[in-house]
């Protein structure tokens, strides 16, 4: 009885143990105990966006307000108000009828507590459709812990979009024939550095692209611009490190299909074009087969690893290219978690879960459980059992190594399951349309 005993103690602490491993990976949610219940709701929560800071996790609120954004700050463990804070810059000179571009909101990536801002001034007028700007481009920062705002930054341009990294904010603006990239600082407003990057070289056939100019950040120190068809890395200090034209020698006679995503864990920009994928990584281009499967969360278990699905799921290696092996799932799987050594695999109907080193499947969900979110806390994958209107229905766990059920709970008619931050929500929707519904935080 002692020797059993003293077993599941060494189990239980190899357990917490791996738990804590997998604290702060990205997109896995806190650990979830069975009897998961609602913590605190809240009614026209609006989305929320997490910002870490160095006491603890703080929800933002995103609603938009005249001219800009309001935000509110809340306790993430009991969706108390900590602040309110409209932030605004006026509507320029927008015709009547237009509508401004939403504004966006960044986390610094440093834990600091900063939250940064953008109003693009940019607007869209529908029928027929019209695009312009209004010179009253914003960019704020607030320290979310107080709502105080510690960076409130006049524009000249009118960017389309910015990333976070390093404590500076890399703003996009497109000009008639480039993409201008500047290093700002968010809290003075001033240009770190500039760069003004060659648009698209094929005749004016994409010149219409530049107006969609994004950037994102790869890591803390690198982020990549996008023009529409070119692909650029730029360090946090203005050195261009690569750049990639997603068609060079492709033939768009019979049209083309591309679109791109960040790759943080391989410190990579993945371009799919026509089903066929390619890293992009300041050192080297990697192309292989199939289009590329986002991983929602990656715990670094199975290091290298770039998922493709088509007629079949195929694991590649990131440096190499070499194929690692092959998965015949007889369905498209659309994302991915990986976590000690396991692949989880997320089509829109089943999850099926393989070994992260061979392919080999070790088990899959139940036929009458749905997938809706991409949800683990590490220990165990959640899913759902509709009920018999397709609605509501049941929250369902199932066990990372064996996909046995561990617990279940009840979910709320109208309610659907997703994740901020680490949170369990469950979106509750208003079937009548006249409120935005409400926010459920699980715990």
């Amino acid at each position: 009885m002692l020797a059993l005993t003293a077993a599941q103690v060494v189990v239980d602490l190899r357990e917490r143990s791996a738990l804590a491993d997998l604290r702060g990976v990205e997109g896995l949610l806190d650990p979830l105990d069975p009897g998961v219940g609602v913590r605190w709701e809240r009614a026209d929560a609006g989305s929320s966006v997490d910002v870490m800071t160095p006491e603890g996790r703080v929800l933002v609120s995103e609603r938009e307000a005249p001219g800009g954004v309001a935000l509110e700050g809340m306790d993430s463990a009991t969706g108390d108000t900590l602040w309110r804070r409209v932030l605004a810059g006026g509507t320029g000179g927008s015709p009547p009828g237009a509508r401004p571009e939403p504004v966006t909101c960044q986390a610094a990536p440093d834990g600091s507590g900063r939250l940064s801002c953008l109003r693009t001034g940019r607007w869209r007028q529908p029928g027929p459709p019209t695009t312009g700007t209004d010179g009253a481009a914003h960019l704020w920062t607030v320290d979310v812990r107080t709502g105080e705002v510690v960076g409130d930054v006049a524009l000249e341009e009118a960017p389309t979009a910015f990333a976070m990294v390093a404590g500076t904010a890399v703003v996009v603006t497109p000009l008639e024939t480039a993409v201008r990239v500047t290093g700002l600082d968010p809290l003075r407003g001033a240009a770190r550095w500039r760069l003004d990057l060659p648009g698209p070289d094929d005749d004016g056939g994409r010149s219409s692209a530049l107006d969609r100019a994004d950037v994102q950040a790869i890591d803390a120190s690198t982020v990549a611009v996008h023009d529409g068809q070119v692909i650029t890395l730029v360090s946090d200090d203005g050195v261009v490190l690569r750049r990639y034209d997603e068609l060079a020698g492709v033939d768009t006679a019979d049209g083309v299909g591309f679109w791109w995503l960040t790759d943080r864990t391989n410190g990579a920009v993945v371009s799919v074009v026509n089903d066929v994928t390619t890293l992009v990584t300041a050192e080297r281009e990697v192309t292989v087969q199939g289009g590329a499967v986002p991983r929602w969360a990656d715990d670094g278990s199975a290091p290298g690893l770039v998922l493709t699905s088509g007629d079949t799921v195929r694991a590649w290696d990131a440096r190499s290219g070499e194929e690692r092996w092959t998965a015949d799932l007889d369905r498209d799987v659309h994302t991915a978690i990986v976590l000690r050594g396991r692949v989880h695999l997320f089509a829109s109907d089943r999850v099926v879960t393989v070994d992260a080193a061979t392919g080999r499947t070790l088990w899959r969900s139940p036929p009458d459980l749905v997938p809706t979110s991409p949800l683990s806390d590490g220990r165990v994958v959640l899913l759902v059992r509709l009920d018999d209107r397709g609605d509501g229905g049941e929250l369902v766990a199932l066990d990372v190594a064996d996909g046995d059920e561990r617990w279940r709970s009840p979910l709320p008619e109208h309610g659907w399951v997703t994740t901020t931050g680490g949170l369990l929500v469950v979106v509750v929707d208003d079937p009548t349309g006249e409120t935005s519904g409400s926010l459920r935080v699980l715990g």
